[in-house]
């Protein structure tokens, strides 16, 4: 049996199911004490797993129960609506694979409940090995591959970048294990072929029904604008920048900004802000190579338009 790191083939398969339940558990329910102690055994998590308790609670509400809710709609759907035809699609492929999340649990296109089924098919190699059933491990294989490339790969390099980008020690900690875990194990199962998939239609700026109000909404639609701009974003942009961004949405803050930009002639240098965040989220996701082709072709759109409207305002006196 071959060996990898020190471990065989089975004892890693049982490893990553370990790996992936805890930071299934992690994301849904938090730091609970149980929860801490198994992640002591991660070198990412040991240092800020020791923190205080109510600390660590406060940091995980903040970053994924206000900033960036791990939900696969939100990155992916051409509205960024939670809860649509994209948890209809990860519904769908868990039947594919024969998994029936829990639905008292997280919903299914929680980041939780697809780590949970990828646990599972990694458990179901490990026992397959275990009991010398060769093609059934390779079966195991293949589907986690198609769970990996159909899902986790398509929206979770982004959602990493932003976690990141927000900057608390536990949750960042915890997105840059997950990373670590998911490429490691999917340059395990093969080359990964160039996506077909799309992002939703870009923004044309020379569409004269384009104001500030449709540039605000493509800016916060990930699936349209190749980033995923944060409430934490949004503050620290207005707060860098000495602009008002008000509360609500982030698509209401961000046309709050932009507003306020273009009123106190600040859009040239909010443009250019948000051009250096395009750059540092596309930069964050650049290791996961050809996977995140797509994101990284309407990132870089994204800017081109970001540049092209800090030039227009700049010429133009910053007039709205």
């Amino acid at each position: 049996m071959s060996k990898k790191g020190g471990l065989d083939a089975r004892q890693l398969a049982h490893a990553r199911s370990g790996a992936y339940l805890l930071l299934a558990d992690l994301l849904a329910e938090g730091p609970r004490p149980e929860l801490l102690r198994a992640a002591e055994a991660s070198s990412l998590l040991a240092p800020v797993a020791r923190a205080d308790l109510d600390e660590l609670a406060a940091d995980h509400q903040h970053v994924f129960g206000f900033c960036a809710p791990p939900l696969e709609g939100l990155l992916l759907d051409p509205e960024g609506n939670a809860g649509g035809l994209g948890a209809e699609r990860v519904a769908e492929t868990y039947t594919t694979l024969g998994y029936e999340p829990d639905p008292t649990r997280e919903e299914p296109e929680h980041l939780a409940t697809q780590l949970r089924a990828l646990a599972l098919l990694c458990g179901a190699e490990a026992d397959a090995l275990e009991d010398g059933r060769a093609p059934l491990a390779a079966a195991m294989r293949d589907q986690q591959r198609h769970l990996l490339d159909a899902h986790l790969l398509r929206w979770v390099p982004l959602f990493v970048a932003t976690v990141q980008r927000i900057g608390r020690p536990f949750p960042t900690a915890l997105v840059t294990q997950l990373d670590v875990s998911l490429r490691h194990h999917r340059d395990g199962l093969g080359a990964v072929e160039p996506p077909t998939w799309q992002l939703a239609e870009p923004l044309d700026l020379d569409d004269p029904e384009v104001g500030l109000r449709e540039i605000a909404r493509y800016l916060t639609t990930p699936a349209r604008a190749g980033v995923f701009l944060s409430r934490h974003d949004l503050t620290e942009l207005g707060r860098a920048l000495r602009l008002p961004r008000g509360f609500g949405g982030r698509t209401r803050m961000m046309h709050q900004l932009l507003t306020a930009a273009a009123r106190f002639d600040g859009l040239g240098a909010l443009a250019a802000s948000m051009e250096a965040l395009v750059a540092r989220s596309d930069a964050a996701i650049a290791p996961w190579g050809v996977a995140v082709a797509p994101w990284r072709a309407r990132s870089r759109q994204t800017g081109v338009l970001l540049a092209r409207l800090g030039s227009a305002a700049l010429g133009e006196g910053d007039r709205a």
